[in-house]
């Protein structure tokens, strides 16, 4: 087996873990056991189980690959493209299962806290503020990058993903979920064209 094919199976192995005992239920006798593998095999993989839930969350929700080429289209068929490919993964069933299931926890554990905020300040890794500082650029506006987004995720995608928080098994249409993205897009530009971000105070946006 090759060690990316490994590895991917250790991190799914993870994932069934997590969302069938959560965070403090899962162990790395679970998973070694889920996957088939020692539990030797698995250390030598994720020397610990810190750094094996970190990978889970990092590779199940903070970094997508963009699904352009950056020479390819506008800066906003771009960001338009990133966001549904997003959608595609953040609102998969099993996906929504393992956020519930990490949310569910963080609440109580240190430990995922320190991770998504960790992950949080590896902020330049991630593809929606690159895709949207070039469609800021391209439109000649200026604005909050990291506030931005997060205005952005909510009008597109945020509010789909509560949906499915809220009413498990009943997933939205895809052609619905694009077209909402798409839409959401559209209005996040031209609220981003009416505002004046060096009039806004600190405390009106989540920072």
């Amino acid at each position: 087996m090759q060690e990316d094919e490994r590895r991917e199976r250790i991190l799914d192995a993870a994932c069934a873990v997590l969302r069938g005992h959560g965070y403090v239920g899962a162990s790395m006798d679970k998973v070694a056991n889920a996957c088939g593998m020692s539990k030797r095999t698995l250390y030598h993989v994720f020397p610990s189980k810190h750094e094996l839930i970190h990978e889970v969350i990092a590779t199940r929700f903070f970094f997508v690959q963009a699904p352009l080429d950056p020479n390819t289209g506008t800066a906003k068929e771009r960001l338009t493209a990133l966001l549904v490919c997003l959608a595609s993964h953040l609102l998969r069933p099993d996906r929504v299962s393992l956020a519930r299931a990490i949310i569910a926890d963080a609440q109580e554990s240190e430990e995922i806290q320190d991770i998504i905020a960790q992950l949080k300040f590896e902020g330049e890794r991630d593809p929606i503020d690159d895709e949207l500082r070039a469609c800021v650029a391209e439109l000649g506006l200026v604005c909050d990058i990291s506030r931005a987004r997060r205005i952005l995720f909510g009008v597109t995608i945020g509010e789909l993903l509560l949906h499915q928080f809220c009413m498990p098994g009943h997933p939205d249409e895809w052609s619905e979920v694009k077209l909402r993205v798409e839409t959401g897009v559209e209005i996040f530009l031209a609220g981003l064209k009416a505002v004046d971000w060096k009039a806004l105070p600190p405390s009106a946006c989540v920072a």
